[in-house]
């Protein structure tokens, strides 16, 4: 994709960062731990699994140097994520397919999993979604 890009032309790369979603929004709410620890597990799983890089969002910049693009500007933004919200849906889903081997891994357990997904659909609970990062240059002369 870089190399399509005309001399002078520019490219945009996003990805998102789950960094940090790690965190409720409401930290009293009590199934803030649980919260935390399931979805920290979860991102660990799956980076160990080699399934996805969820702190990859961060790197768009350096691979934008690595590039040798010029110009280059990064900026991220997050928004807070009300359980029930069609976005949880996708966190659901991911969190459902990948916690049977993590319960057989012993990094979940069923009551923690349910306790999560419940969270996730309970419109008072709300959590910051992920820092989708954005990076753009112009590829040199």
């Amino acid at each position: 994709m870089a190399e399509a890009v005309r001399p002078g032309g520019w490219l945009l790369l996003e990805e998102a960062d789950y960094g940090f979603s790690t965190l409720t929004a409401e930290v009293a709410d009590s199934s803030y731990s649980v919260f935390v620890s399931t979805f920290q597990a979860l991102f660990g799983f799956l980076r160990e699994k080699g399934i996805l890089d969820p702190y990859f969002g961060r790197k768009v910049r350096r691979l934008m140097e690595q590039l040798g693009y010029t110009d280059i500007v990064q900026e991220g933004w997050s928004r807070i994520v009300q359980g029930g919200e069609p976005y949880t849906r996708f966190t659901t889903i991911t969190l459902q397919a990948a916690a049977k081997p993590m319960i057989v891994a012993g990094l979940l357990t069923q009551e923690q999993y349910e306790t999560v997904q419940r969270s996730l659909m309970n419109p008072s609970f709300s959590y910051p979604g992920p820092t989708v990062f954005s990076a753009w240059g112009r590829r040199p002369l």
